[in-house]
């Protein structure tokens, strides 16, 4: 029985972004920001830019996923926007945001709007 070699571009567990087709739901950029079917959300334009720039430039060996589901701890699922991969290095977590993103003082602001619920700390407790 030959075994298979999951090094190879047709192979599910190949480096390189993932889902492979896109980002679901968005089958024509021009669709950028409109939900996608029942329970779907936008898909913001800042997304859809960083994919493509992972999909076109991802470094050999590493592998990235968008909107990955993601649970500590027992708690309520959460979704990262981008989870990266780095071979001998670890992995990055990325919360994509467009726009101009600000704190003053302890609150955070997106577009000069108060974000909330506010980012987590960069050190968080359960980490």
């Amino acid at each position: 029985m030959k075994q298979k070699d999951f090094r190879t571009p047709s192979s599910p567990c190949s480096p390189g972004i993932y889902p492979r087709e896109g980002i679901r739901g968005v089958g024509n950029r021009a669709a950028t920001g409109a939900a996608f079917g029942p329970g779907a959300h936008a898909v913001p334009s800042s997304e859809l830019r960083l994919y493509d720039r992972l999909r076109d430039s991802l470094p050999p060996g590493w592998y990235a996923w968008h909107s990955l589901k993601l649970c500590a701890d027992g708690q309520d699922f959460a979704e990262a926007d981008f989870v990266i991969a780095v071979p001998d290095l670890g992995i990055l977590i990325v919360e994509v945001k467009g726009g101009a993103i600000r704190k003053d003082g302890g609150a955070w602001f997106q577009n000069e709007r108060p974000m909330t619920p506010s980012p987590p700390s960069p050190a968080a407790p359960s980490i």
